[in-house]
């Protein structure tokens, strides 16, 4: 982060799995900053091999697959003190559980576990998690993984 305006498309088509926030999203989609991320998905994920991911800040994180129905994972509640490091922290731990080959659901609750407890202390590398406590709050959340909202529009 931040995205690279202009970021080629023939290095995008060899992109496994694309995480960016919402104003990336919008951003590389050639959008509105303000665009919708259920709009910005698809328009992302015919640019990629594999898939996308857009973070939604206290929203949450959507996921996108080629052939599959979208994700959209919840945070849990945290008392959030300090956000800077999430992104990093949500980026980590869902590329080492996609990595280990976890299930789409799961990578993506990691990712949203691990974000999300990031925020609950101050300064970025104080605020990371450990992996047991990063797996706990992603095995709460993976009950409540749905598909997203108005997913097959």
């Amino acid at each position: 982060a931040p995205a690279v305006d202009g970021l080629p498309g023939d290095l995008r088509a060899l992109t496994d799995v694309l995480i960016v926030n919402e104003g990336e999203a919008a951003m590389l989609a050639g959008a509105p900053a303000s665009g919708d991320a259920l709009a910005l998905g698809p328009r992302l994920l015919a640019q990629v091999a594999g898939a996308v991911v857009i973070t939604l800040g206290a929203r949450g994180a959507m996921l996108w697959r080629h052939g599959a129905a979208p994700l959209h994972c919840q945070p849990p509640a945290v008392a959030v003190v300090d956000t800077p490091g999430a992104g990093d922290a949500f980026t980590g731990a869902f590329a080492a559980a996609w990595a280990r080959g976890a299930a789409a659901g799961e990578a993506l609750a990691s990712g949203v576990a691990a974000g999300s407890l990031a925020c609950e202390r101050r300064g970025v590398v104080p605020s990371l998690a450990d992996g047991s406590r990063v797996a706990a709050a992603a095995l709460a959340l993976r009950t409540g993984l749905r598909p997203a909202p108005n997913a097959g529009q």
